[in-house]
């Protein structure tokens, strides 16, 4: 499955719902997997992206955080 979170001092601000992620291509290239959330009501000020997605079959978790500023 896969997750979109914004997270700000270490907490969740907010979340979208965990998705399953369905492995597709189009001429031998994958197609990008998206998720979304709306950021409307989030505190303005440095937060980062976090992706996370969870093999369920192999127990396995991995994540990819990218900071940014809410102006």
């Amino acid at each position: 499955v896969l997750q979109a979170q914004m997270r700000a001092n270490g907490q969740v601000l907010a979340a979208s719902k965990p998705l399953p992620v369905a492995f597709q291509e189009k001429d031998g290239v994958p197609v990008p997997q998206t998720n979304g959330m709306s950021l409307g009501g989030l505190p303005p000020g440095p937060c980062e992206l976090r992706v996370v997605v969870v093999d369920r079959k192999a127990n396995v978790t991995a994540f990819r955080d990218i900071a940014f500023t809410i102006e």
